[in-house]
């Protein structure tokens, strides 16, 4: 590998972990600006939501090398399906937390939130933990890694750019770009805005 694939490999590397956290760290901010107080628990409702789309596949009979065992055509709907369930049951248990956890203490003292916030947080680790063990999970490869690198890069290229990344970037760039929207062009949007 050259020093100028090393450099490119680096920065995808970066650019797939950054967009994922990307997400993350927004969420993080919009909370902290809206009612200034750091959700400890936002980064395990993420993780819940690993959990969540996982037991779904296993539901829908997804092996773990998915690839050799279920056509393609099936994950056109397993996989939006999937995602769209995960995220209405990460939303709904942001909502809960925050109608049972944080609501009752709005107009409490900082530390008596902040102190709910990583209690909030160790029963969602909790309950993670005994929902599938304390052991590591391997999540079913969804898609076929397959090296787009060489087809961008040159057939001599030691890049690895894979089908997977492809997918983190197309679904992470229009929910970023949703959000943006839906914050800056929508009356509820700006009614958030006003509020923080």
């Amino acid at each position: 590998m050259t020093g100028t694939e090393v450099l490119v490999q680096q920065l995808l590397n970066g650019l797939t972990t950054g967009s994922y956290l990307a997400l993350i760290a927004l969420g993080y901010t919009m909370v902290y600006g809206l009612i200034e107080l750091i959700n400890f628990a936002h980064g395990d409702v993420s993780a819940m939501g690993f959990y969540i789309s996982l037991t779904l596949l296993i539901w829908l009979n997804v092996p773990q090398s998915l690839i050799v065992s279920v056509a393609w055509y099936h994950l056109v709907w397993m996989i939006p399906v999937v995602m769209a369930i995960t995220m209405l049951c990460c939303g709904t248990l942001n909502a809960t937390i925050d109608r049972i956890c944080y609501k009752p203490l709005r107009n409490t003292p900082r530390i008596i939130a902040f102190i709910t916030a990583i209690g909030a947080s160790f029963v969602l680790e909790n309950i993670m933990q005994n929902w599938y063990g304390p052991s590591q999970i391997l999540y079913p490869n969804i898609f076929p890694t397959v090296n787009l690198a060489p087809y961008l890069f040159g057939e001599e290229s030691t890049i690895l750019f894979t089908t997977k990344d492809i997918f983190l970037f197309s679904t992470v760039a229009p929910l970023l770009i949703g959000l943006m929207v839906f914050v800056k062009r929508t009356k509820t949007g700006k009614a958030i805005r006003a509020v923080a």
